[in-house]
C-alpha cells in the first residue's frame, strides 16, 4: 500500500459519505504531487497529474452543486463561485503547463494549500452542516470506498466521470 501523506492523513470526514470519499481522492492527489515535488519528479507527471486533478475537482464540484440544488442551500451561490474561481483556476494551470511554465508544480501546491484544504474546512464544511441538520435522510450516490492509494486515484476519478 502506498504512503499516506500529510494531505489526506490530516482529513477528518464530514459524515457525507460521498463527499467525504471525494475530498480523500483529491487531498491524496496532492500527496502525489508532495511527494513528486520531494523526489524531484514534478516534471514527467505534471500533464497526467493536472488532468486527473481537473477530472476529480469537476465531478465532485458537480456532486456538491447537485445536492445544493437537491436541498435548497441558500449558501449555494457563494459556494459555486468558489468552485467557478478553482475551475478556472486548474484550467490556467494547465494552460501554463502546455506552455512549458517551470514552476507549475509549485503553482499548484500553492493552489491546493492556499484554495483546496480553507475550502474544504469552510464553504464545504458550513454546507454538509446544513445539509445534516435540515435532512431526514441524506442520499449517497456511491457506498464508502475503502481507502484510495495514489495509484487508485486515476482509475477512480475517471470512472466516476465517465458514469456521471
Amino acid at each position: 500500500m502506498a504512503e499516506v501523506g500529510f494531505f489526506a492523513t490530516a482529513f477528518t470526514g464530514s459524515g457525507m459519505l460521498d463527499i467525504d470519499s471525494q475530498h480523500y481522492e483529491i487531498l491524496s492527489l496532492a500527496d502525489e504531487l508532495h511527494r513528486a515535488m520531494t523526489s524531484g519528479n514534478t516534471q514527467s507527471m505534471m500533464g497526467s497529474f493536472l488532468e486527473r486533478l481537473q477530472t476529480c475537482l469537476e465531478h465532485h464540484f458537480d456532486t456538491e452543486e447537485q445536492l445544493m440544488a437537491m436541498h435548497a442551500y441558500v449558501g449555494a451561490g457563494r459556494h459555486t463561485l468558489e468552485h467557478l474561481s478553482a475551475r478556472e483556476t486548474i484550467r490556467r494551470l494547465r494552460k501554463s503547463f502546455a506552455g512549458g511554465s517551470l514552476p507549475i508544480a509549485f503553482d499548484t501546491m500553492q493552489f491546493l494549500r492556499d484554495w483546496l484544504k480553507p475550502h474544504m474546512l469552510g464553504v464545504d464544511r458550513e454546507f454538509i452542516e446544513f445539509v445534516l441538520s435540515n435532512s431526514a435522510t441524506v442520499v449517497v450516490r456511491r457506498p464508502r470506498r475503502p481507502p484510495v492509494t495514489p495509484a487508485a486515484d486515476a482509475d477512480r476519478c475517471a470512472a466516476a466521470s465517465d458514469s456521471a
